[in-house]
């Protein structure tokens, strides 16, 4: 039993790239296929950055969700301005820049 997660045979403090630490199983697990640098769990809200598409829940938060495509509700595809990744935001017609 490891101290803090296993990786295939061995104990490691943390887990590699694209994969987190399963608290309850204590094993390092595969992020999200919506992910493209890391996660913190399985979901796709648990994403560091987005592989296709970036759906806001909170900006003061910065608590987002990743998506393969912009859901009819959010049809508009906006650069996101704030990190210096070309990275795509989904928005309504209430964006500052739609």
């Amino acid at each position: 039993k490891c101290r803090y997660f296993r990786k295939d045979d061995y104990c490691v403090k943390d887990c590699p790239s694209f994969e987190y630490g399963n608290p309850e199983t204590k094993h390092c697990e595969l992020c999200n296929s919506e992910c493209r640098t890391g996660c913190s769990g399985p979901t796709s809200a648990n994403c560091t950055a987005c592989a296709n598409f970036k759906i806001i829940i909170n900006a003061e938060n910065k608590i987002f969700n990743c998506t393969p495509d912009c859901p009819s509700h959010l049809p508009y595809r906006v650069k996101e301005t704030e990190t210096d990744e070309n990275r795509v935001v989904c928005a309504d017609s209430s964006h500052s820049e739609v």
